[in-house]
């Protein structure tokens, strides 16, 4: 309900004149009081606000840290780190790789923060890059580290949910930012 700016008496939604002192109540003669509106209701920005404070950031973490894992080889079993590097030449310097390559994964994660929080027109596909390489050096490392040490790809399962989590990542994020594309103009 509607009151008069004048007389403060009680207005009905679609009254364009107070019934009880004429005066005008700002709504244009042909407007519907429940018609179309010009804007778009705001969308829910949750998903938005739980990759911009924690998502990217937890990412760029873990990325760091797995550098580190994989460069002291923390991972390896639990025998010498150089007789595991001395059976198995190839791995070192494929753990090297793996390592910068994760480095530049967290850097890219913080880019892209800083990108989306900016609402920057081109962030939702920095994420999508993002969630795409992501995925891509999860399969990288296992299918590497299978075929350098000789193995049997028992990594399999792991490499196939890798490929579908990122798919579906880059899915979704696809759907949920074009709904919001025009938020992101700068």
């Amino acid at each position: 309900m509607m009151y008069c700016n004048k007389c403060g008496a009680q207005l009905a939604d679609e009254a364009v004149y107070c019934p009880n002192c004429g005066q005008p109540t700002g709504r244009p003669v042909d407007a519907r009081p429940y018609g179309p509106t010009p804007f778009a209701p705001a969308l829910p920005m949750n998903w938005f606000k739980f990759l911009i404070y924690f998502s990217l950031f937890a990412s760029a973490f873990f990325s760091l840290l797995n550098a580190a894992v994989m460069l002291a080889g923390l991972f390896l079993p639990k025998i010498s780190i150089g007789l595991y590097y001395t059976v198995f030449p190839g791995l070192k310097p494929f753990y090297i790789v793996l390592s910068v390559l994760s480095v530049a994964q967290a850097a890219f994660a913080v880019y892209t923060r800083f990108q989306l929080s900016a609402y920057r027109k081109k962030a939702p596909l920095l994420l999508h890059i993002f969630f795409g390489v992501s995925s891509a050096c999860g399969v990288i490392s296992s299918l590497g580290t299978t075929l350098l040490t000789g193995g049997a790809l028992q990594e399999i399962s792991q490499m196939i949910s890798s490929l579908i989590g990122g798919v579906v990542l880059i899915a979704l994020n696809s759907i949920y930012f074009k709904k919001r594309a025009a938020l992101f103009v700068n």
